[in-house]
């Protein structure tokens, strides 16, 4: 099960970063102030729950640990310039889009959560 079922809608999504975009420069933005748990609903989230005939579920994804389910937590990372090279190859997205843009604006936004 994705945790991406439990976001926020994109539309919802992009209001919350937009701020930290705020401009038209492809490199300079501000460091997101918000936590992992702002693009989830609460709701949605209280609905994924591990399947109880079944002997394993598992939840993966950005914020998969906001579900609280007891069981084993595998952290995978990927490198930035993975990242980069799929967002150039437009086969990935930013958290919450459901579908890839210009390359500069993705990594624009992927930097938003760097520290």
């Amino acid at each position: 099960m994705n945790i991406e079922n439990a976001f926020r809608p994109v539309e919802e999504i992009e209001r919350l970063v937009a701020d930290f975009i705020d401009s038209d420069d492809p490199l300079f933005g501000t460091l997101c102030t918000g936590e992992m748990q702002d693009f989830v609903d609460p709701e949605r989230l209280r609905l994924l729950r591990p399947d109880p005939d079944v002997d394993l579920s598992v939840l993966y994804g950005c914020g998969a640990t906001l579900a609280e389910w007891d069981g084993l937590l595998v952290y995978i990372d990927v490198p930035k310039n993975e990242i980069q090279f799929r967002s150039r190859a437009g086969v990935i997205c930013n958290l919450g889009c459901v579908e890839p843009t210009d390359s500069k604006a993705m990594y624009k936004r992927f930097t938003l959560w760097i520290g």
